[in-house]
């Protein structure tokens, strides 16, 4: 977690300190693409021990106390009070995730420094929320603390959070926002391959009781960026390996940061040494360009289910045999023009998978990067086709904050 530092000897430039957190993300079993990150919500692992941590935690090597540090104490509030998902203690010993995996990694923080999800129900009640859609990039709730003053929280895409804020929380108070170290912090922050995620608030009640998105307009003071460690499955790595050696180009849609985009790519052998389209740059292309361009990138970021739907169409102009992937409701035009639509089978929507060819049954991109090579062999004919197959793995929950 990024946040600004709060130490009483604070120099009035803001210095930037990194809390260390064990990751949730990579025992949730999160992949880099949709597919084995829908798998992970079937199958979330272990946590960790049974018990509480203590609110104590490293910043740049020091152990602190989260209740002396009001502005990092109410960065992990907010990251769990603005939260869909559920933490729970299935088994002895054994915790599991209910929901978005990157939302429980917040959960987690959350429930190591002494806040935790209940806890914070009860004495934080949610009055109203706005929901997370792939369009917008943020959820927003209203709150009511326990001495019943109105908070918003709203957590996202850290350049949509930047342009919503003006001031920014430290130990003595709100201060200006310094935009621009923010946005270098969430660029170099992605550039090593975490999801980043920003946090904000502003204390009063939205007209009328409710949230609207012209409550989330402006007015907000920026808490901190959350960086979240999400590495790429050793499966996942493999099933890209062998798509390649089928003839299969894999490129993959995601709305992670481009630079996130591009580290994870890399991992998977997707793109590497070249550079990532973001959706801005894509709504702005004619067809002709966005043909050409779709050839010749691998990684799309801050994608949007149009902009899934537009690049199967740039591509099956160009003549190639394309297969997308997808589980939202919003992915159905995709799934339906693509040659090949594949929809998830576990957490996949009902609009999705009748929208599809193919519903898998595991939510497994390992299981079609199985079943590929081996149609290829028993058929040479489907060889030649495959090697012009263009394999579209839009990524979703997690990676389209």
């Amino acid at each position: 977690m990024i946040l600004p530092e709060f130490q009483a000897d604070a120099s009035p430039h803001a210095s930037w300190h990194a809390l260390t957190i064990e990751s949730a993300q990579e025992r949730l079993g999160g992949g880099p693409h949709g597919l084995t990150e829908k798998e992970a919500r079937r199958r979330l692992g272990r946590y960790g021990p049974n018990r509480l941590a203590p609110p104590k935690r490293r910043i740049d090597g020091r152990i602190i106390d989260t209740e002396h540090y009001p502005a990092l104490s109410l960065a992990i509030r907010a990251g769990v009070l603005c939260n869909d998902a559920r933490l729970y203690e299935e088994d002895e010993g054994t915790w599991r995730v209910e929901g978005d995996p990157t939302e429980g990694a917040l959960l987690v923080l959350g429930h190591k420094a002494g806040f935790s999800g209940a806890a914070g129900d009860a004495a934080w009640p949610r009055i109203d929320a706005i929901p997370f859609e792939s369009e917008r990039r943020f959820m927003a709730t209203f709150q009511h603390d326990s001495e019943g003053e109105p908070w918003i929280f709203v957590k996202g895409a850290p350049e949509y959070i930047l342009n919503i804020t003006s001031h920014q929380l430290r130990h003595d108070g709100e201060h200006p926002l310094d935009a621009d170290h923010w946005r270098r912090m969430a660029t170099d922050t992605a550039a090593q391959g975490l999801r980043v995620l920003a946090l904000a608030y502003k204390r009063e009640a939205p007209l009328g009781g409710r949230l609207s998105l012209r409550t989330v307009e402006g007015g907000y003071t920026m808490l901190a960026l959350v960086g979240i460690i999400d590495p790429p499955r050793e499966e996942a790595i493999l099933a890209v390996r062998e798509c390649h050696r089928a003839g299969i180009r894999v490129k993959m849609i995601t709305g992670d940061h481009a630079e996130t985009a591009r580290a994870i790519g890399a991992q998977l052998a997707i793109g590497v040494g070249k550079a990532a389209i973001t959706g801005a740059e894509l709504a702005v292309m004619d067809d002709a360009t966005l043909r050409r361009v779709a050839m010749g990138v691998d990684v799309f970021a801050r994608a949007s289910p149009e902009h899934k739907l537009r690049l199967v169409q740039a591509l099956q102009a160009d003549g190639q045999v394309v297969a997308m992937t997808g589980d939202g409701v919003n992915d159905a035009p995709a799934l339906k023009r693509a040659d090949v639509g594949v929809a998830m089978g576990l957490n996949g929507t009902e609009a999705a998978k009748e929208a599809a060819d193919i519903v898998l049954a595991d939510d497994n991109f390992a299981t079609i990067a199985r079943a590929v090579p081996a149609a290829g062999r028993s058929r040479k004919a489907n060889a030649r086709i495959f090697s012009e197959e263009a394999a579209c793995l839009p990524t979703h929950g997690p990676a389209s904050w």
